[in-house]
């Protein structure tokens, strides 16, 4: 009998690499919400200085990519309703990220993408993508 598990993103998982020390990294506000977030969301600043998941589609500021979660946040009330805000940490700068652990909206075009990716990288945040293996033959 074979059973499935889900791997769930782990806490800076993403990050391939970061300035020194904390210089990569801020302790933000998460607007309540009604999911939880997991390590490697990308995420938009609020124009009341509040993080939320990016959305492409928001009016409320976080229509721009400007940073990264860290770490899985909780900002629901563990009943599927709206919780309150909690502190989290994002990678707001300075850093390489691995492009495939990144979450995005569901619903985000690929054009939407790139004009995201476009401001991360305006704040030194740069994709990777996974390294191409090359095979070798020998004879």
């Amino acid at each position: 009998m074979t059973s499935k598990t889900e791997q769930l993103p782990h806490d800076e998982g993403f990050v391939v690499s970061e300035a020194p020390g904390t210089l990569s990294r801020e302790q933000v506000t998460v607007l309540a919400g009604i999911a939880v977030l997991q390590p490697g969301t990308v995420m938009g600043e609020r124009a009341d200085g509040k993080w939320e998941a990016f959305h492409q589609d928001s009016t409320e500021g976080n229509e721009a990519a400007k940073g990264i979660l860290l770490s899985q946040v909780d900002p629901t009330d563990g009943a599927g309703g709206v919780g309150s805000d909690v502190q989290g940490v994002v990678i707001e700068r300075l850093a390489e990220v691995r492009a495939s652990d990144l979450i995005w909206p569901s619903d985000v075009t690929t054009a939407e993408q790139d004009t995201a990716i476009a401001e991360l990288l305006v704040r030194n945040i740069k994709l990777r993508q996974a390294p191409v293996r090359v095979e070798t033959q020998t004879t």
